[in-house]
């Protein structure tokens, strides 16, 4: 592929988004969270805050701000950013003004770029909940690739859902590694970024 393909890709309403709004309405998941207030079930947006996302900070503030609102109260909701450290800037929690201000402080300025421990971190804060979920967003490959990858899988054999986001500079294959399922990963361009955020809730249960 060269790179004008890929950046159409990227592009594309037929690509990224609408692909993985497809395949969310196929699962059948409700949208709103006035559906899905029976069950408890906790999420971790686990956010890459490294330099290279400094372009994308708005994007994924919106997102992660759009994305508590549709998943609290049902939902507990945990914020950890990564880059050459992890830091979990709140542990889930239904209290919906301190989510927000989580959300809205995210900034890129974590250095490089490593996920395992980050996934390690909020593997650790799930809980025992029915439903656990975490939501990896980022614009590229970590330097630990394979032991993130590793990690990943670990973690999913636990009974954790993992869904992997990707902007530009992400790899696709290694967000569908990350996620075990193609279905659940998705790169989408970097204006679209917090709409993807968004529309994960559509995978609470």
């Amino acid at each position: 592929m060269t790179k004008s393909d890929k950046k159409h890709e990227l592009a594309s309403p037929s690509n990224g988004l609408r692909a993985l709004r497809d395949r969310l309405e196929a699962t059948g998941a409700p949208v709103s969270a006035s559906r899905i207030r029976n069950a408890q079930r906790t999420t971790i947006l686990v956010l890459d805050a490294s330099g290279s996302m400094a372009g994308s900070e708005t994007e994924v503030r919106r997102g992660a701000l759009s994305f508590a609102s549709e998943a609290l109260p049902a939902s507990a909701v945990g914020v950890i950013r990564f880059g050459s450290r992890v830091s979990v800037d709140i542990a889930p929690s239904r209290v919906g003004d301190d989510v927000r201000r989580a959300c809205s402080s995210y900034r890129a300025d974590l250095g490089g770029t490593t996920l395992a421990p980050a996934l390690e971190a909020a593997e650790g804060l799930l809980g025992t909940h029915r439903a656990r979920t975490i939501v990896v967003v980022s614009d590229g490959v970590p330097a630990d690739s394979t032991q993130s990858i590793a990690v990943a899988r670990a973690i999913r054999d636990r009974g954790v859902r993992i869904v992997a986001i990707g902007t530009t500079g992400a790899d696709a294959a290694f967000l569908a590694a990350i996620a075990g399922d193609p279905a659940r990963s998705t790169l989408v361009s970097r204006d679209r970024l917090a709409m993807a955020i968004t529309d994960v809730t559509r995978l609470l249960r």
